[in-house]
């Protein structure tokens, strides 16, 4: 078995001639392997007209060519979603610190409604509860009994998707400036609240999206809410 060599090490050398590439190339049998763009190139452009014989060579390589244009745009989209989920778990993980640092409800509303744009990169950020007006406090938005159900079926915890008219009430002055939105059941012993997170971009929250980070910061909410004494705003 060959030993494995780093391409990117590879590089000019002062006395390089054919018969160390040569040399070079039966040491490392595998490069080739690794590299087939280069057979492709260097047979691309080889194929003899032969009477009466069809050559299927360029055909051939062709095919090796575009399946490996293909692996490589799905090694790219695999790398570009791993980097988005990483930055994403550690923008949940700043967000989870930001509730626990919090000493009421009405302060975790504010920094929900002033903070949560910033670290999640959205457009709007509300803390809901579900109630009489009068039980919404500062930044703490209020909506009528059994509201929340009307927003998100009942059974789902998370709602992810095109914002709607019928969402204008949890969004406020900002709903003309969302497109998408991402909405979480926050169930506690002080009530039924919803967390709301709107996007300006369409495919900023999709129903094919993964909810297990924001089903996270949902529970740690709900244990935060749920810490302080229900005559504390």
């Amino acid at each position: 078995m060959s030993k494995a060599v780093d391409d990117r090490n590879i590089g000019p050398q002062p006395e390089l001639t054919a018969e160390t590439v040569r040399e070079w190339l039966l040491a490392n049998p595998d490069f080739l392997d690794r590299n087939i763009d280069l057979l492709i190139a260097r047979d691309a452009g080889n194929a003899e007209a032969i009477p009466g014989v069809v050559d299927l060579r360029h055909r051939i390589l062709e095919g090796l060519r575009r399946s490996l244009e293909r692996q490589k745009v799905r090694e790219r989209e695999i790398l570009l979603a791993a980097e988005d989920r990483a930055r994403t778990a550690a923008r949940t993980q700043d967000a989870v610190l930001l509730v626990l640092r919090q000493n009421s409800l009405n302060a975790l509303a504010q920094r929900v409604a002033s903070q949560f744009p910033v670290l999640f990169s959205t457009t709007a950020a509300s803390l809901i509860v579900e109630g009489e007006p009068e039980s919404g406090h500062g930044d703490l938005m209020a909506l009528q009994a059994d509201a929340i159900d009307k927003l998100i079926r009942r059974g789902e915890e998370v709602r992810l998707g095109r914002a709607t008219e019928n969402d204008r009430g949890v969004l406020g002055d900002r709903f003309s400036l969302v497109e998408s939105l991402a909405a979480i059941r926050l169930a506690t012993r002080r009530g039924r609240y919803l967390l709301v997170l709107g996007s300006s971009a369409a495919d900023g929250f999709t129903a094919d999206q993964g909810t297990d980070l924001l089903d996270f910061l949902g529970s740690v909410l709900e244990v935060a809410i749920d810490r302080w004494p229900r005559h504390r705003r």
